[in-house]
């Protein structure tokens, strides 16, 4: 609960860590979030719904809305994102 405060007292939201995600893996912000199969795509949207949901504790119905995709589609995401999160060994900073 601290970290997640401690995040959004810092400016943390959706779009940031968009952009963040976005300039790790050289992907402009819009083709993270508009539908799209390129593995790259694929691994930024599942990184992003990981840390929105975990880090910012933001609602899988809420990220689904956003993304344009189903709760469920939401939940593999996230699931997929800590996989890539973990081996990768990326930190939200």
């Amino acid at each position: 609960m601290d970290r997640r405060y401690g995040l959004k007292s810092k400016g943390y939201d959706f779009d940031k860590i968009v952009a963040i995600v976005g300039a790790w893996l050289g992907l402009e912000p819009q083709h993270i979030v508009t539908s799209g199969k390129r593995r790259h795509e694929v691994e930024a949207r599942d990184i992003v719904c990981c840390w929105a949901s975990k880090e910012l504790g933001m609602s899988q119905v809420y990220l689904a809305e956003k993304f344009g995709v189903s709760q469920p589609a939401i939940s593999a995401a996230i699931r997929r994102g800590d996989t890539i999160i973990r081996e990768k060994q990326l930190e939200l900073k």
